[in-house]
């Protein structure tokens, strides 16, 4: 099994998505096989291609069978095996990718094998749980899901009635979304406003009964803040047209690509949490 082709499927589970370029060329006859099966699928781009995973347990499926020392390959290139090896940590391709979690209220509950988690509200302090470790771990209650952390720390202001803030990072993991759907939550999705932020919201709609946040003054903060950049990037176009061929589009996306289209981009977050 070649390097490149472990390093490659371990960032593509790992972000979701990677550009088709990165794909080792000697190994194309597995790619078709994992876009025939419905695993992978590749989305075109004004400048290229990029390979999206579809069904995530499929791929670990196909990867187990066709490739069965992948997870042994992984689990000898540590920063530890790296140092020992190369005398460089920084060649090491494990990495450990985890979400943020705060109590926003004394209503949430969080436990961890079955025992409750004593909840501590009122920090900016929080807690990371490692995607390798989410099947360990429950919660119930209210939840808001945010992209970016200045949100996620100041949460309580913008969402009061919710009991658990967690910070996602900007793409959502699809093992996340697995858990989520596990879970005896209510979930509230708050992502930026602008392609990539409505196609996450598209992809967990997929899996939960989700709401988009819609604040209040939304059109009027795309007219003041709306960013003409976001739509300077050709992933952001890309999707953006994937999106609007789309016939099944919650209506709350719809809305928002209507203000993207009208302001001719797209608008952070961060507008609508101030920390003051």
């Amino acid at each position: 099994m070649s390097k490149p082709l472990i390093s490659t499927l371990k960032e593509l589970m790992e972000t979701g998505s990677i550009a088709f370029s990165k794909w080792p060329k000697r190994e194309m006859e597995f790619l078709s096989h994992l876009e025939l099966i419905g695993a992978i699928t590749e989305t075109p781009l004004p400048t290229g291609k990029r390979l999206e995973v579809r069904k995530i347990r499929l791929l670990e499926s196909e990867i187990d069978s066709h490739l069965p020392g992948f997870n042994n390959e992984l689990a000898s290139n540590s920063r530890h095996e790296a140092v020992m090896a190369q005398k460089d940590a920084h060649r090491a391709t494990t990495t450990y990718p985890g979400i943020g979690l705060r109590f926003l209220s004394d209503s949430g509950k969080l436990s961890f094998n079955s025992k409750v988690v004593q909840r501590l509200v009122g920090t900016y302090s929080y807690l990371t749980i490692l995607h390798s470790e989410l099947e360990q771990w429950d919660i119930n209650g209210r939840v808001v899901m945010l992209e970016n952390i200045e949100p996620f720390l100041f949460s309580e202001r913008v969402h009061p009635n919710h009991d658990i803030a967690i910070y996602y990072s900007g793409t959502i993991a699809e093992d996340l979304m697995i858990w989520l759907t596990k879970q005896e939550v209510e979930v509230t999705f708050c992502p930026d406003y602008d392609p990539v932020g409505m196609d996450q919201f598209r992809r967990i709609s997929e899996h939960l009964d989700a709401e988009l946040f819609i604040p209040d003054g939304l059109q009027e903060a795309f007219e003041k803040y709306s960013k003409r950049s976001t739509l300077e990037k050709s992933n952001n176009r890309a999707i953006l047209s994937r999106l609007e061929s789309s016939t099944s589009l919650p209506d709350s996306i719809s809305m928002v690509l209507d203000l993207i289209r009208e302001f001719q981009g797209g608008l952070d977050q961060e507008v609508f949490y101030s920390t003051h």
